[in-house]
């Protein structure tokens, strides 16, 4: 359920909105990648690999390495 509401709280983030993306880079750091990681795992693990996909493009965009 953990997981489910942090996707859900991450979906509603709109990398378009400058406001966003601003609070986004200044809150981004070792704990926000490592929580995005564990999120992306536990998606794996249960194969919904579109909430994947989604993960990866948000690690992607805060040039979080993989």
């Amino acid at each position: 359920m953990l997981y489910n509401r942090a996707y859900n709280y991450l979906i509603n983030i709109d990398v378009q909105d400058e406001y966003h993306v601003r609070i986004l880079f200044e809150e981004a750091n070792s704990k926000l990648e490592e929580a995005l990681q564990k999120t992306l795992f536990f998606f794996e693990n249960e194969e919904e690999y579109e909430k994947c996909a989604i993960l990866k493009r948000y690690l992607d965009f805060l040039n979080f390495s993989s």
